[in-house]
Formats: C-alpha cells, structure tokens, sequence
C-alpha cells in the first residue's frame, strides 16, 4: 500500500524535496499541502501520515495529539541542532522525528516504514442528559448532582 501524505507547507527546504521525491518515485501519494491546521483535519479521512516542521507554529503538542487519535502517523522535522525543537516535537509524540537536513528519500523512508495507524477512536457512549439546578446559591446542587452521578456509576 502506498501511504497517502501530507505536508504541512513550510518555507524551509525539507518540504519541496520531499514533494519533489514523492511526484519523481511514487512511493508515497502527496494528497495534501496544509497552510492551515483545518485543511488537515478535513482530509484527514485520506491520509496516512502527516510531515509537519517544529517551526510551524500551529503544530503543537495538542494538534499531533489530534491527528494521533484520527489513526495518522505523525512525521515531525525540526531545524539541524534545533534541540529544543526536537523535544517538542518528542514530548508531542510524533511517530518519527528526523532532522530537516534528511534527504528526502531516507524521509520518504522513514514514512513506508511507518506502522499503520490505529483506526480513529469510536466515539464514547453517553447516556441521557441530566441537570440538576436551583436558584443562585442555593444549597444542595452539587451534592445531588454528586450523589445521582455515584449512584448510576455503578450501573451505567
């Protein structure tokens, strides 16, 4: 199978490299270049892997934490002794993190080799709506929230 990517557009030279060897080699499928962070998350249902650079600075640990729950690998390039950059995108849990001075194709790589990712989570079961009011400051909402709440935790 031929992982379908997508790159989020970065001005440094890692990105039009890798974009030059997918098109030259067709081992991955370019599908996607991202300018902005929902441009990924519409397409996310035709990707595989998402290469994103540490200097885009909507790449946090919170979107690779997004796309990592929709089943994308996560390939994450940081600038050439970049330290703290690299720990980012560690601390973030990018699948492969390489430096942006790789060669394209030891990038394209990396991404064949890649594990595919596990399929999106299911959405969790919820149960009825429940609200417990009263007037401003009143007392006793919280605890019967609180006590309804334990009581059907242990049968729901």
């Amino acid at each position: 199978m031929t992982p379908r990517v997508a790159t989020v557009l970065s001005a440094r030279d890692w990105e039009s490299g890798l974009v030059a060897v997918a098109r030259e080699t067709a081992e991955v499928r370019m599908v996607l270049r991202a300018y902005r962070p929902e441009e990924v998350e519409q397409e996310a249902h035709r990707l595989d892997v998402v290469v994103a650079g540490a200097e885009t600075s909507w790449v946090t640990a919170a979107r690779i934490a997004a796309w990592r729950r929709r089943g994308l690998r996560v390939v994450g390039m940081f600038p050439s002794g970049d330290r703290p950059a690299r720990q980012r995108l560690v601390a973030a849990g990018a699948d492969e993190i390489l430096s942006d001075d790789t060669p394209p194709s030891a990038v394209v790589r990396a991404i064949r080799l890649l594990q595919p990712g596990a399929p999106p989570a299911a959405t969790p079961r919820t149960g009825p709506l429940v609200v417990v009011t009263g007037p401003a400051g009143s007392p006793g909402c919280t605890e019967v929230a609180l006590g309804l709440a334990w009581n059907w935790a242990a049968r729901h």
